[in-house]
């Protein structure tokens, strides 16, 4: 299976290679959930830090209704995280199910053709 790194970088010699086979994947689609997929990560990473720093403040923090304060804070920030998270499954779940439909690049030297009756004789034995 091509990463999705690598479609992205490598994009037209994909194209091509899918159009010599003869074969269609959702190259477009590929990229949109990508894209989707590295912005709720880096969401998500965010929602982590800020997790970590309210953590952090809760134990330094000495006056009871300020804690509470900062409790109740750190559980949305928990449970927006969550969430996040669960759409972050979703993205990869999607974009590893397009994945699957992509074939592998053709080696340069692979002569091009639709079906068996393009193949070329290399070698006849017997």
């Amino acid at each position: 299976m091509l990463s999705a790194q690598f479609i992205r970088e490598n994009l037209e010699r994909v194209r091509r290679d899918i159009t010599s086979r003869g074969a269609q994947a959702p190259l477009d689609t590929i990229l949109v959930l990508d894209e989707q997929r590295r912005a709720l990560i880096g969401e998500v990473e965010g929602r982590r830090a800020e997790r970590n720093t309210a953590s952090k403040a809760i134990g330094q923090t000495k006056d009871p209704d300020e804690r509470a304060k900062r409790i109740e804070a750190a559980r949305a920030l928990g449970e927006e995280l969550e969430g996040l998270e669960a759409q972050l499954r979703e993205a990869e779940e999607a974009l590893n199910q397009s994945l699957y439909e992509v074939p592998n690049v053709l080696d340069p030297e692979t002569p091009v053709g639709i079906d068996d009756s393009e193949n070329v004789t290399v070698l006849t034995v017997g």
